[in-house]
């Protein structure tokens, strides 16, 4: 599907439904994280009576490094993740990352790294990442040539938000893949 500012399969605008996209980036508070999973989405259903499922975008060195309790971290996105919520990368330590291929490359592998190492080997074992979100919304096209050659499907990097240009419902693009657009 190509990037389009019409909704994808033909939908008018009036057919579409809202998304409201709750997305939790470099947020390694182990208690903040266990609410989100256990008391905000646990007890609301969509529409169609299916969970509420929020992404986590990690930073890589919150699940190795030395900055947090890891395990506890480590348990709560795990968890997360067992009860259907989605864990993306982030990058390895949510630093500006230059804007050459090599950078954005080790940078993003790294931190696939962790995320897939079995739990044993203080991983969070994830079998698959899908999804990506650059420091700072820092992106640049070497990025999503790495995030495409990586196997990536989608990219949470863009900006969109209240009063921002791109959160008029005109402005806003479809479907937000890698794929054409």
């Amino acid at each position: 599907v190509a990037a389009s500012t019409e909704p994808p399969g033909g939908l008018t605008r009036a057919q579409t439904p809202q998304h409201i996209v709750f997305g939790f980036d470099d947020y390694f508070v182990l208690e903040g994280n266990n609410w989100l999973v256990n008391t905000l989405s646990a007890p609301r259903l969509n529409p169609d009576g299916t969970p509420i499922h929020h992404t986590f975008a990690v930073v890589g060195i919150n699940i190795a490094g030395p900055n947090i309790d890891y395990q506890g971290y480590r348990d709560s996105l795990i968890n997360a993740n067992a009860r259907g919520h989605e864990i993306s990368n982030h990058s390895w330590d949510h630093q500006a990352v230059p804007s050459d291929y090599q950078s954005w490359f080790l940078n993003v592998q790294r931190c696939d790294v962790v995320l897939s190492k079995p739990v044993a080997e203080k991983g969070l074992g994830l079998p698959v990442v899908w999804g990506f979100r650059a420091a700072f919304d820092a992106y640049s096209t070497a990025m999503f040539q790495v995030l495409h050659d990586l196997g990536y499907v989608y990219d949470s990097s863009i900006l969109q938000g209240w009063r921002l240009p791109s959160s008029i419902p005109a402005n806003t693009l479809y479907p937000h893949t890698l794929e054409s657009g």
